[in-house]
């Protein structure tokens, strides 16, 4: 048998597969509509060009279109990062309420370093 434990995607089955981590709609239904209700409804999407990410942003996207919110922009970065001076230039400028990022390890890391530079509020 396979036991994962870490949150993924949700696309895997088999007799043998057991998950034991979180799946996106588990993770952000309460998360969003608490952020729709204290922040505000204007949601911001980043994240790795990879099945989790995108299929969390789907989730993240349909709970908050649910509470009334929307999406004023949803990017995906390569692993290697590229491209992330224009995503931050577009995430000053976006205007939204929240920004919620669906990175892993060190693209995270080198993700929130990079706004923190800037200055970006991270609340």
């Amino acid at each position: 048998p396979y036991l994962n434990g870490a949150p993924y995607e949700g696309s895997l089955y088999g007799r043998f597969f057991f998950s034991l981590g979180a799946l996106p709609n588990q993770q952000t239904e309460r998360l969003i509509a608490h952020l729709t209700k204290t922040m505000g409804p204007k949601m911001l999407f980043v994240g790795a060009n990879q099945e989790w990410p995108r299929v969390a942003m789907e989730t993240a996207a349909h709970a908050l279109r649910k509470h009334g919110g929307d999406v004023v922009d949803e990017d995906y970065l390569t692993a290697d990062s590229a491209g992330l001076d224009a995503l931050l230039d577009r995430i000053q400028r976006s205007g939204a309420d929240v920004l919620i990022p669906f990175f892993e390890g060190e693209t995270q890391l080198r993700f929130l370093k990079q706004l923190n530079r800037r200055g970006l509020k991270i609340s």
